[in-house]
């Protein structure tokens, strides 16, 4: 089964698979993966539904990298929600954020 996510970041695309395994997100959907620089938004990502079977995640770069895998955890789980055709829930994404990063990093 192809695992359509797409990062030049090799732990951050190991991250990802496992949140969608975890989550049971359709493997028919792509997930982009990508390193900016969000200060100006004060946030530590973003997560857009912008396309047919597309999402793409933004993270800011200049986190560290616990930071930065558990923010992936947080926008995985809006990935989740966009696929279900839900609304962007910030009490579910904040909820599992912390248990699917520390689940990933039992591997």
């Amino acid at each position: 089964r192809g695992l359509m996510v797409h990062t030049d970041n090799d732990y951050l695309g190991r991250i990802a698979q496992y949140c969608r395994d975890e989550l049971n997100i359709e493997h028919n959907l792509e997930i982009n993966v990508a390193l900016t620089c969000l200060k100006e938004d004060g946030a530590l990502g973003w997560c857009y539904d912008l396309h047919d079977n597309e999402i793409d995640i933004e993270l800011d770069k200049w986190q560290d990298e616990k930071s930065m895998g558990i923010t992936l955890c947080h926008e995985m789980v809006h990935a989740k929600q966009f696929a279900m055709g839900l609304k962007p829930n910030e009490d579910e994404a904040v909820g599992l954020e912390q248990i699917l990063y520390d689940g990933f990093i039992k591997l």
